[in-house]
């Protein structure tokens, strides 16, 4: 079997470890036949989201391997949406709304989406002052969410501390 990986030149040395890694071992997993893909648009924010985690000493290194993310078009105003299953999970993003984002937009949309299917988080609809408690907010609540790059590492930190 032949397999071939093109790398973009944008990415650093770290991230093409970490992603050379990261393709190989989701593409030759000893007790698993299935084949992991992440479209190129999320791979920067998988990336971030496990260097996040390894700030506060986590590693999801594993986890992320057996991740699917791709776009596809989602029902009932949906962004994202995260689909478990016992050996593998997808996320599934909406493109048209992805590709109006901002990065730090997208960024919270995929780190929520990572919260349900890495972390295993469910939807908090706290507040303060209505502002959102947490990324894992519903899209039912009345709260706003106010991330920023001011605001970023506070939301990580609940993110990753749950």
């Amino acid at each position: 079997m032949s397999t071939e990986y093109v790398l973009f030149a944008f990415i650093t040395i770290d991230m093409r470890k970490f992603l050379s890694f990261f393709l190989v071992v989701s593409l030759f997993s000893c007790n698993n036949d299935e084949t992991y893909t992440v479209d190129p648009a999320f791979t920067e924010f998988i990336v971030t989201f496990n260097k996040e985690a390894q700030l506060r000493s986590l590693d999801y290194s594993e986890q992320l391997q057996e991740l699917n993310i791709k776009f596809s078009l989602l029902n009932d105003n949906a962004v994202g949406q995260c689909q478990k299953s016992k050996d593998s999970h997808t996320i599934l993003i909406d493109q048209t709304y992805w590709n109006s984002l901002s990065i730090l937009d997208k960024e919270l949309i995929l780190f929520h989406e990572l919260g349900h299917c890495i972390l295993n988080r469910e939807h908090i609809d706290s507040s303060n002052n209505r502002i959102c408690n947490s990324i894992m907010r519903s899209s039912n609540t009345v709260c706003r969410m106010n991330y920023n790059s001011t605001s970023r590492k506070n939301y990580l930190d609940e993110l990753f501390s749950y």
